[in-house]
């Protein structure tokens, strides 16, 4: 069992080099696709506890892009004033049903940076019930980067987020 309760809302699939993540969140599907595509949205949600948006700019249609800059604000961190750039170039959007995009680390200019990984992440939103599902799936190149990243904590980092999440959706 988690010792971390936020850990139980969601539900996590290995699939080779697939990550497949799920939560349900207590919303409309209208506004959690709002909250994934506006900029004044995600800058209060993205990310794990103890980090903020310190930059972001966000076009959420196909061909756009999202460059924004994690930073670690919390004292007690290890990370504490370091920033992750990060970029993000959108293949799909549907209208409240699916936003793809390939992700990967940048540089302030939004370059990528060879030497670390992209990721196709494709994002579902699913009505159930008077809730929504977010169904998060995960490609990477190949299994050896999946288990780097969840080393990482890529669970744990993107659940935090999805609990500022929930709590802006539940203002």
């Amino acid at each position: 069992m988690f010792r971390n309760k936020s850990l139980q809302k969601v539900t996590t699939k290995n699939r080779g080099r697939t990550l497949l993540l799920e939560r349900s969140f207590q919303t409309s599907r209208a506004a959690l696709y709002k909250a994934y595509t506006e900029a004044e949205l995600i800058k209060q949600w993205w990310g794990p506890h103890g980090w903020q948006l310190d930059y972001s700019t966000l076009e959420a249609v196909p061909g756009g892009t999202w460059h924004y800059c994690l930073k670690c604000v919390d004292e007690s961190k290890d990370y504490f004033g370091k920033s992750s750039w990060g970029k993000a170039v959108f293949k799909t959007i549907e209208d409240k049903k699916i936003i793809q995009y390939e992700e990967y680390y940048s540089n302030e200019a939004g370059e990528l940076i060879s030497r670390m990984m992209s990721l196709l992440i494709t994002v579902k939103f699913v009505e159930e019930k008077g809730k929504v599902k977010l169904v998060n799936e995960i490609d990477f190149k190949d299994k050896a980067s999946l288990q780097k990243i969840l080393n990482m904590g890529l669970v744990i980092s993107l659940n935090e987020g999805w609990d500022k999440l929930d709590q802006l959706l539940k203002r």
